[in-house]
């Protein structure tokens, strides 16, 4: 193993949901209080919110498909996100 010698850290990745296909929930994808995170390529179907996004300060919402034959609330919605 290697040893820390000070310095910076190395930044780690975002957090990332990629092709991913989720069906008849609440919520199709929900994330909180993030530093980063990417969002693409899912395809969500039937849910009551496609993506929900909270405190989310640098999101990445990428060529994701959402459709739904519930007409609850909208498909993307962010509440205190983005730069």
């Amino acid at each position: 193993m290697g040893q820390y010698t000070g310095g910076n850290l190395p930044t780690p990745p975002p957090h990332q949901i990629k092709y991913s296909t989720i069906t008849n929930s609440a919520y199709g994808i929900q994330a909180a209080n993030l530093p980063a995170i990417v969002i693409q390529g899912n395809v969500i179907t039937n849910t009551g919110l496609g993506i929900f996004l909270s405190n989310v300060a640098s999101p990445s919402v990428i060529a994701n498909t959402i459709s739904t034959s519930q007409a609850v609330m909208a498909g993307i919605f962010l509440e205190s996100s983005g730069e």
